[in-house]
Order: C-alpha cells, then sequence, then structure tokens
C-alpha cells in the first residue's frame, strides 16, 4: 500500500468582527481560551485603503520549512501560532516581520504603499518588526522568490565571479554593521536570531552564485566551491526559521546536484541524499534535514527502507522530530483509508460544492495536470500565460487542465480567475485547506504546485515542471504514448 505523509499545518485563521464604535484601543478583543496566536489589527489612518481593501498578502514557513500563505483580510485578523516566525509580505520586496505568539501587532499604511508594524507601548518589539524593513531598502532583499538580483548572475570570467563574492561579503558586512548599529533598541535574542538571518541569506546567495555560474565552474570546481562553505554552515546556530532552513535545504541538494533547488524524485535520490546529510552535517541541523527529507518522502509517496528509517531513529537526536515521525506514518494510513471526506471545492460558479474526486472523475480517459495557485501568488499568475500555451496546444488531445485556488477569499478568487480568463468549469476554490484530506496527503503547503495524473486518475507526478519549463511539455508527451 502507497503511504503518505501528514505534514501538519499550524494556521487557523479567524477573522474578528469589530463594531464601528470599536477603534482597537483594546488590545485583549481575543477571548481568554485562544492562546498561543497573534492579532494583527489594521489601525484607522487617513492613508488606510479604502474600504474592503485590507489585504495584506504574507507567508511564513513552520518550525519544519513547509510554507503557508496567510492573508490579513479584516480590520483584524488572527493566527494560531505555538512558536516565533518570520512572516514575509507576498511582494517584490518581501519584507520579513519577526513575531512571537501572544502578540497583538498593530499596521499602520504608508503614503507609499509600505506598512509599519508595532506593538502599542512597547518600543524595544516595535524597533524590531520594522528593522528588516529598513535593512532591505538599504541593501536589497533578503528573499527574492519574485524578482532576481543582479549580483548573483551569471558571468564570462573567474575574476568577475570572484568579485561577485565580495559584493555578497560587503552586503553580509554592511547588514551586519546596521544590526550593531541598531543594537541599542534591540533585544538580544533578537539580534541573535537577526545575526542567523543575515548569515544564512548570504551562504544562500553563494550557493545560488555558484549554480548560475555551473558553466564557467565546471563540475570539480563547482562542488569545490559548495563543500567549501561547509565549514561556515554547520557554525551557525541552527534556528528553526525560514533563512536557516531555507539554507540548509538548499546546500544538502547543493551537494548532490550543484543546485540549491532542493528536490527529490525517487528513493535514489532520497537514499543518496541522506547519506550525503550525515556524512557532511552536524547537530541540531542535521536532525532537521533528516527529519525534513523522511517528511518530503512519504509526502511524495516515495517508498523508504526500513532499514534507512531504523537508522534515523537511532541517529536523530530530537525526540520531537522522531515522534512526529513515528506518529505521521499512523496518521497517513487514516488519510489513505478515508481519502474522500473533506476535499469540497467550490465550483467557478462561486456556489456549487464538489468533491475534488468527483471532479477528477469526470475527466476519466484523459491526463490531469492540477495548478495549485492563489490570487496573492506572484510566480503563480506569472506561469499563467505559459499554461494558457499549453493548453491550446494540447487542445486536440486528451489533456485536461484544472485550476485549484487555495485563496481564503471567495471574491479574490474569482476576480483573479476571471482576470486570467480561466474556464470556469475548471476553475475550483479548494475550502477548509489545512483540513483537506488530499492536501495533507499531497503536502500542498506551498505554491506555486502542480500535479499530473494518468488517465485514470492516478498520481504520474506529484510535483510537476512549471508550464514554463519544457520538462513538462516532455513529460506530457511521454505520457500520451
Amino acid at each position: 500500500m502507497r503511504r503518505s505523509i501528514l505534514i501538519p499545518l499550524l494556521s487557523v485563521i479567524i477573522s474578528i468582527a469589530c463594531s464601528q464604535t470599536d477603534k482597537h484601543s483594546n488590545d485583549t478583543i481575543l477571548p481568554s481560551s485562544v492562546k498561543d496566536s497573534i492579532v494583527f489589527i489594521i489601525d484607522d489612518s487617513s492613508d488606510t485603503p479604502p474600504s474592503n481593501s485590507y489585504n495584506i498578502n504574507l507567508y511564513y514557513h513552520d518550525t519544519l520549512g513547509y510554507g503557508h500563505p496567510f492573508t490579513i483580510f479584516n480590520r483584524q485578523t488572527a493566527i494560531f501560532l505555538n512558536a516565533p516566525s518570520f512572516f514575509i509580505r507576498a511582494d517584490d520586496w518581501q519584507t520579513p516581520f519577526l513575531v512571537y505568539p501572544g502578540e497583538h501587532i498593530h499596521i499602520r499604511y504608508s503614503k507609499t504603499g509600505d506598512i509599519y508594524m508595532y506593538v502599542k507601548g512597547n518600543a524595544q518589539r516595535s524597533a524590531e518588526l520594522n528593522f528588516f524593513q529598513k535593512l532591505i531598502r538599504e541593501t536589497n532583499n533578503l528573499s527574492y522568490a519574485f524578482k532576481s538580483m543582479p549580483y548573483l548572475s551569471a558571468v564570462s570570467t573567474k575574476d568577475s565571479l570572484a568579485g561577485a563574492e565580495k559584493k555578497i561579503n560587503a552586503i553580509l558586512l554592511q547588514r551586519m554593521n546596521m544590526l550593531q548599529q541598531e543594537s541599542n533598541d534591540l533585544s538580544n535574542r533578537f539580534s541573535q536570531i537577526a545575526t542567523n538571518a543575515i548569515r544564512s541569506a548570504a551562504l544562500y546567495d553563494n550557493l545560488v552564485l555558484y549554480w548560475n555560474n555551473r558553466s564557467l565552474l565546471g563540475s570539480k570546481e563547482l562542488q569545490e566551491k559548495i563543500t567549501g562553505q561547509l565549514t561556515n554552515i554547520n557554525a551557525l546556530r541552527f534556528q528553526p526559521f525560514i533563512f536557516n532552513t531555507k539554507l540548509l535545504g538548499a546546500y544538502s541538494s547543493a551537494l548532490l546536484t550543484g543546485s540549491p533547488h532542493y528536490l527529490i524524485n525517487d528513493s535514489s535520490s532520497v537514499l543518496k541524499m541522506y547519506r550525503a546529510i550525515q556524512m557532511h552535517m552536524t547537530g541540531p541541523g542535521k536532525d532537521f534535514l533528516l527529519t525534513r527529507l523522511l517528511l518530503d518522502a512519504y509526502n511524495k509517496a516515495i517508498p523508504i527502507a526500513p532499514k534507512t528509517l531504523q537508522e534515523y531513529y537511532t541517529v536523530c537526536e530530537n525526540e520531537v522530530y522522531r515522534n512526529l515521525i513515528s506518529a505521521r506514518l499512523t496518521e497517513a494510513d487514516a488519510i489513505s483509508a478515508d481519502k474522500k471526506n473533506g476535499n469540497n471545492l467550490r465550483a467557478g460558479d462561486g456556489k456549487t460544492i464538489e468533491d475534488l474526486y468527483d471532479v477528477m472523475a469526470r475527466h476519466k480517459g484523459r491526463l490531469i495536470l492540477i495548478d495549485f495557485w492563489a490570487s496573492w501568488c506572484i510566480p503563480c499568475r506569472a506561469e499563467m500565460p505559459y499554461a494558457a500555451v499549453l493548453k491550446e496546444k494540447y487542445r486536440e488531445k486528451p489533456v485536461s487542465f484544472l485550476y485549484i485556488s487555495i485563496d481564503e477569499d471567495t471574491e479574490n478568487w474569482l476576480k483573479a480567475a476571471a482576470h486570467e480568463k480561466l474556464d470556469k468549469n475548471n476553475s475550483y476554490l479548494l475550502l477548509h485547506r489545512d483540513n483537506a484530506p488530499f492536501a495533507k496527503q499531497y503536502g500542498i503547503s506551498s505554491i506555486p504546485r502542480y500535479m499530473l495524473f494518468d488517465k485514470e486518475g492516478k498520481v504520474l507526478m506529484a510535483d510537476a515542471p512549471r508550464p514554463s519549463d519544457t520538462a513538462l511539455i516532455n513529460a506530457i508527451d511521454r505520457f500520451l504514448k
């Protein structure tokens, strides 16, 4: 029996209705029974966008490194979260804001479109919340999923590559100097987290630079450059925040392929990565990577040898991780036994509710490509024109294209779907995504995400290439034969 893993999705979002007389002066609006939560409060201000335009699109990574979208969609919006986390704005700047459970965080818009976050009566936390916004405005992005950094591009000479390495180091020093200059206004805890984030980002930039210049370096020198980063990476104290976990995932991938883009696709690649992590990584970072590797493998229904699992239970020193792996294997069986319970979709008419598997059954006899997206996801929407080209290419072939949004707001989904000219008959909104068995079974925890199914509705590729990647055309052509 194929097994899969249930990824813990930590976010449960609450919209808190506010009376017209409530001007957010009382920060105890949440009932006392709601704990381990963060409340975001958009202040009344002359610079606040018009009514019904409050949406602030963010995302965060949980302590296992899985991404989750989050939208502040009302005057007050709360999210259950039991550990500190960076919430990153889903725009070109990708500004990170470090938040802690139990906080009430106020948000004020500026005329330039920026947002200012603060905690009432706490100058230190307010300074911490906005430190990274000042940092990236002076030194550019720490994270850059939505745009590329010019100094990480391919160059033509080794001297130019050395210059790019110096540029990364110069930015690192500039950021550390800014942190030092602000240190009197920041807590020691925040300074430690910020230091780790800044250093992790610089090391990640090096990996991206080397991969982008793989033709110039050649395979041998590329691997030497990558392994040359190991001492600095292991010297970083592991912290379960996005910049450190992303770096570790990128490094384990780069050890095998040279590419920092973390990917496993079969039992062989899982075993090779497991061995590479064992050989090169140390301490809590190693425990994290081994655990994440096993979770990803079960997510993608990739078999893991019992011997490897037994070895994991022996070498992983983190009891929480070990218990998680053990518990999730049992939960995965329960998902497989009741896969149709709760996979509810809202149809393109905005009213009809259907089951995902019933929708797929209507396309029996055809390959099915499912595109998981959201209205606020810039990379998702950047792929839409490529998907339209693919749809036209296979217009006379037995291939169906389904679009499933994970938006929180139905209106935002409908407007975006109309803007992208999606066929209403093949456009859906996934309801209660954090509890949908399908989303848990296949780890729909970050987008864009594409899945390819055969003519009987069985998974061919749980994590298919993007429409802009010619590898997707090759895969569809292969499976059509």
